[in-house]
């Protein structure tokens, strides 16, 4: 699934606002990466990217085995972009009935800003959307402000998305 397919799979007004900048209407362009479900041969990639990017200082908690137990998991996706062999992101977010909960997103660091982590949430944010999913939640281990503001409980069109 592309990133417009996945912006095109909602209508959330979050979603509305990434399509157009994909379609080059505002400030910057979201590239339009493959998203595609993680398989096991993903898996220690994913782990040592959050190792080395994410859990840097913290203690390894996402092994190989871990992120593998979720790419497994039915009510979890964990979502990869990758280009040629390298991976450039990665998404996992497990679902309940009433709210998902992003567990985990990493972008390589010579890929950042470059629109990988937003189209990584926004085909975690559609399907979530297709199931009926209004609340996403995240946690986070950073005390900025900025870490916080994200892990407020956020409804799709709460004014957090622009």
């Amino acid at each position: 699934m592309t990133a417009n397919n996945a912006l095109q799979a909602t209508d959330s007004p979050r979603a509305a606002r990434l399509a157009r900048l994909s379609a080059g209407v505002g400030h910057w362009m979201i590239a339009d990466y493959q998203v595609r479900l993680a398989s096991s041969s993903d898996a220690a990639d994913i782990a040592e990217m959050s190792r080395d990017f994410i859990e840097h200082g913290l203690g390894w908690g996402w092994t190989e085995g871990r992120v593998l137990k979720n790419i497994q998991d039915r009510s979890t996706n964990v979502v990869v972009i990758r280009e040629q062999e390298q991976l450039f992101g990665f998404g996992i977010m497990r679902y309940a009935d009433e709210s998902a909960h992003l567990f985990l997103l990493g972008v390589h660091y010579l890929r950042r800003r470059r629109g990988v982590a937003t189209t990584l949430v926004a085909w975690l944010e559609a399907a979530a959307h297709t199931a009926g999913i209004e609340r996403i939640r995240l946690k986070h281990e950073l005390p900025t402000r900025r870490a916080r503001f994200l892990s407020e409980p956020w409804l799709p069109g709460d004014g957090k998305d622009s």
